[in-house]
Order: C-alpha cells, then sequence, then structure tokens
C-alpha cells in the first residue's frame, strides 16, 4: 500500500481478532517491517508453539503490542491466555493488556473500547 499511497509507515498497525489476532503475534515475531504495532483482539498467541512455530520474545518485543481478551472465552480460556502474557512479560516484551471479564469470545464488546480507553 505504501508504494501506491502517500501512508506513513511509521502509523501502520496491525490488528486481528481471534485466528487474526493470533496471527499479529505470528507476523511480530517472524517479520521485521512494515508494522508500528499490533491489536490482537480475542487470540492467542500461545497456540503458536503448538503448531510448530517458535516464538522469539527479542523478536516481539521491537513494537507495541495492544492485546484485549474476554473473561468468559470459551475458545481461548483467560488463564491461559494469561501465562502466555505473562511469560511474554518476564521475557521483556511490553504489551499493553485490557481485559473484559464478562465478555465472550469475539469482538462484541467492541463499543467498550474507544481511542481514549488506554493511554
Amino acid at each position: 500500500m505504501t508504494l501506491h499511497y502517500p501512508i506513513n509507515p511509521d502509523k501502520v498497525f496491525l490488528a486481528g481478532v481471534s485466528d487474526g489476532a493470533t496471527g499479529c503475534y505470528a507476523v511480530a515475531n517472524t517479520m521485521c517491517g512494515p508494522f508500528a504495532g499490533f491489536i490482537a483482539v480475542s487470540g492467542f498467541g500461545g497456540m503458536l508453539p503448538q503448531m510448530g512455530i517458535q516464538l522469539f520474545p527479542s523478536n516481539i518485543m521491537q513494537r507495541p503490542i495492544y492485546n484485549v481478551n474476554a473473561g468468559k472465552d470459551r475458545i481461548y480460556p483467560i488463564e491461559e491466555v494469561r501465562k502466555f502474557l505473562d511469560w511474554l512479560t518476564n521475557s521483556g516484551v511490553a504489551i499493553e493488556r485490557k481485559e473484559y471479564p464478562d465478555e465472550l469470545h469475539g469482538f462484541d464488546y467492541r463499543g467498550k473500547e474507544s481511542a481514549n480507553s488506554h493511554p
């Protein structure tokens, strides 16, 4: 897109919901560009090693990640998501985290998210 349109590459974020969020972690892990950051919603990057994709926190820590999950997600239980995010944090990855305790998998709660809901 940047070849065809006047886009500031420092402002291009990759976002995904569910498998798309997991894909955000895959891209952050393996591609050195062109994204400025990632928004992962209702996904679980911790499933990547189960798929044979080794995670490298040193790669993931290079760009900001905003991670949003639902507390009542039946596909990606919040306890497992927390373990994964804690592992990344303990490995030096700065992740901004948000949980919606009473919400289900997906992003039906998107109306609660806004540009002002996090720093």
